[in-house]
């Protein structure tokens, strides 16, 4: 596949928030490479993916459907898991089913307004995670770890919520902090955005 003729597009809403500088310069570097051969992207706001903090204010649907399979066993033998990994799953208790329900009709809306917005597009672009990873110093905080740890599953987690599917290129330097570049594409389009992402991975190879 040739990549030049493909439309990307790049939100402009919630996936750049909180970015680190040395992110912004790998992806930039490496969409200019792709709009120098004939890639046409095009930024757009898709305010839809500012909803999804208070969407997901309750913790999403992870902590339901985990809580679902491992009830049993928390109770059981609650220190055989890691603490923050418990903790999060304990966050279903927060949810009852009216929550639930609501938020999986939420999810189709959300995935509907989505893919009216995007269906014109091959694929879209954001960085995969706005942060370069953290030293696990750093991270003996509980609080800090929690906001660290939800900066870098978010933008991953726009496609999770989509029921899209994605592919992470690495796009810095031999030598720099590894970065990636998300492709990300539409339910039942995974066949398509990986051709799609293997003709972006030779272009973005040759900038490293």
């Amino acid at each position: 596949m040739q990549v030049a003729g493909l439309r990307l597009a790049l939100p402009q809403s919630l996936v750049f928030d909180d970015i680190e500088s040395v992110v912004n310069t790998a992806l930039t570097r490496a969409l200019t490479a792709l709009a120098t051969l004939g890639v046409q992207i095009e930024e757009i706001p898709l305010p839809q993916l500012k909803t999804l903090p208070e969407l997901n204010r309750k913790g999403g649907l992870a902590p339901p459907e985990a809580l679902a399979i491992h009830r049993d066993w928390l109770s059981e033998q609650p220190n055989a898991y890691d603490p923050r990994v418990r903790a999060r799953i304990l966050r279903g208790e927060e949810q009852d089913a009216a929550d639930y329900i609501r938020l999986l009709r939420a999810r189709t809306e959300f995935i509907r307004s989505l893919t009216d917005s995007l269906d014109d597009f091959d694929a879209i672009v954001m960085p995969t995670v706005p942060i370069v990873a953290p030293t696990i110093a750093s991270l003996t905080d509980d609080a800090v770890y929690a906001r660290t740890n939800m900066l870098a599953l978010r933008n991953p987690s726009i496609i999770n919520f989509l029921d899209g599917c994605a592919v992470s290129i690495p796009c810095h330097r031999h030598g720099d902090a590894p970065v990636g570049l998300m492709i990300a594409g539409l339910h039942g389009t995974d066949r398509r955005l990986l051709a799609i992402s293997a003709a972006i991975e030779e272009v973005i190879a040759r900038t490293r």
